[in-house]
């Protein structure tokens, strides 16, 4: 007897050590603006007014170097950066059910998306990933992240954030990766 693997579905987590997350967080707080598709475009926003643009930092840059050199080892493979944006969870803020395919830019190509967070007050919310059971039935799994932890995952996985109970904000940066082969 043995098995045939038909379909998992995994995420990978990890802290980023050597982040200083109240600098980080400076940043991203200091002029938030709307995190827009396509600059050129201004009338079609990406999301909810939660998302907002920060601009490259030595702080974001020690995340994705960590972030790419874990993956490249632990999976053979390199990561291109395609975007990245913040998300500002003041109270009783949430996001919805969502992935991070835009059709026109899939084209069969492996992504993985992702999600570092900067601040996480108790009661801030947690972080849902769905999967399918079978084509009737959605299994949940929640997460409590914690400040410093990354989370990666299939860019087609749909997943949500539940709603932030704290007095202050939850911040958090997602991005986007290309799957790409080691050269």
């Amino acid at each position: 007897m043995y098995n045939n693997v038909i379909h998992t579905i995994a995420f990978s987590r990890g802290f980023v050590p050597g982040i200083d997350n109240e600098k980080f967080k400076e940043i991203i707080l200091k002029d938030p603006q709307p995190y827009i598709k396509d600059p050129k475009d201004t009338t079609y926003i990406v999301s909810r007014h939660e998302d907002t643009i920060f601009p490259i930092n030595p702080e974001f840059e020690k995340v994705i170097i960590h972030i790419i050199t874990q993956f490249g080892y632990l999976n053979k493979k390199n990561l291109k950066l395609l975007n990245f944006w913040a998300h500002i969870h003041k109270k009783n803020m949430s996001t919805v059910t969502h992935n991070h395919i835009e059709k026109e830019d899939y084209e069969g190509r492996i992504y993985v998306s992702g999600v570092y967070y900067v601040q996480v007050p108790e009661k801030s919310g947690h972080l849902v990933f769905l999967y399918p059971h079978n084509s009737h039935v959605t299994n949940k799994y929640p997460i409590m992240p914690r400040a410093g932890e990354f989370f990666l995952f299939p860019s087609t996985m749909d997943h949500h954030v539940t709603r932030n109970l704290s007095d202050d904000v939850r911040i958090s940066v997602s991005f986007n990766f290309k799957i790409e082969d080691k050269k």
